[in-house]
């Protein structure tokens, strides 16, 4: 069985995709900071599509969060074929009007750790049989 890793995992676009490569079979690796949401999607998935589902929860704004999931999922790193890096968040208000550590804290979510997750599994990917990177 191939496997696939998707970050933001627990709602919205990416439990939609999440949905749909389980509809193809493949085990899934789901990443994301709401354990609670992260748990339902997970075995919502397992119940209706009967496929392994791993969960990871996961602050992605920590520097050494990439490091961390790289090592959760060693085990996998045979069978992993697809990553989304789907994470990632906004805030609506004014620029001057919102804090600099939070807006900092989307610089590290959205671009940060999609870079380090992107750059730590090239290896892994490219491994993969058939695969390119």
């Amino acid at each position: 069985m191939s496997y696939a890793l998707i970050t933001g995992a627990a709602k919205g676009i990416g439990n939609a995709i999440a949905v749909e490569l389980a509809k193809q079979k493949r085990g899934l690796i789901l990443i994301d900071i709401d354990e609670r949401q992260l748990l339902e999607s997970a075995q919502y998935i397992r119940d209706n599509h009967h496929v392994d589902v791993v969960t990871i929860v996961q602050d992605l704004s920590h520097p050494g969060a990439a490091a961390t999931i790289f090592e959760r999922t060693r085990w996998y790193h045979n069978y992993l074929n697809v990553i989304v890096n789907n994470a990632g968040y906004g805030l609506n208000a004014p620029f001057t009007e919102l804090n600099i550590d939070d807006q900092l804290n989307i610089v590290d979510v959205n671009i940060k750790a999609q870079l380090r997750i992107a750059h730590a599994f090239v290896p892994v990917l490219k491994s993969f049989p058939s695969l390119t990177c």
